[in-house]
Formats: C-alpha cells, structure tokens, sequence
C-alpha cells in the first residue's frame, strides 16, 4: 500500500517541474512516478487471483503406526514415517517435513486443534523413532 503515496508524490513532482524550464529530468520523473501505480496494480491483480471460488476445500489426515496419509479431494498421499525428517511444533500447527532442507515444498502442515495430546505425542514419538527431529 506505500506504492500510491509514493506514486502520488512522483506526480506532484512531474506537475511542479513542468512548469520549470528544463526537460532532461522529465522522463525520468514520469518513469519514477508511473512505476509505483504499476506494482501497485501487479500485486492487485496477483492477489486478487488467491480467493478461493467455490466449495471449501477438505483435507483428511489419517495416522497409522508406520505412516501418515493425506487425502484431498485432488488426490491422497502417504508418507512413511522413516521419510520425515524433521517435526516443527508451534501452538497452531505442526509442520512435518519430508526432505533435509526443511523446505516448505516437502512439507505439509496439521492443525493441533484436531489433534488430542495422545496423538501429539505419538507423531513426535515416530518422528523421533525414526532419525527424525523434532523443534
């Protein structure tokens, strides 16, 4: 949102130079001013493009002894426990990651809320079973 102060402020500055004699500043005052309306109306249309149309998507996570599972309605994904690699906890969520990197693209994140104590500490239990750490 600092792109249209600053956008409107190339524009009172394209408006009080031109009455001034001297052009070699112009375009650049033109190109300053017009670049901030322009990542202003990028980041507009990008997300504006995020909101979710239709039904909400459902996501279900089931936890068996030697693997996590993962179904949507694009498709399931099973995950042994030896694969995980690392356990972050925070208080909304828990973050297991798949590679060593700990990159969110070889992650997947469950909500502690549907989550009892005793299932908490079996996932932290087989993650650290397995090699795995838990932060």
């Amino acid at each position: 949102m600092i792109f249209l102060p600053i956008g409107i402020i190339g524009l009172l500055g394209i408006l009080l130079h031109s009455g001034r004699q001297g052009g070699g500043g112009y375009w650049f005052l033109i190109c300053i001013s017009i670049l901030p309306f322009a990542l202003w109306g990028i980041h507009y249309l990008a997300t504006s493009q995020m909101r979710c149309d239709g039904t909400v998507p459902r996501v279900s996570v089931r936890i068996e002894p030697e693997s996590i599972t993962v179904k949507s309605e694009k498709g399931d994904s099973t995950i042994k426990w030896s694969a995980v690699k690392t356990m972050w906890k925070f208080p909304d969520v828990v973050l297991l990651f798949w590679d060593k990197k700990n990159s969110l693209d070889h992650a997947f994140a469950v909500p502690v809320a549907l989550l009892d104590e005793e299932t908490k500490t079996f996932i932290e239990n087989k993650v650290r079973e397995h090699g795995g750490q838990v932060a």
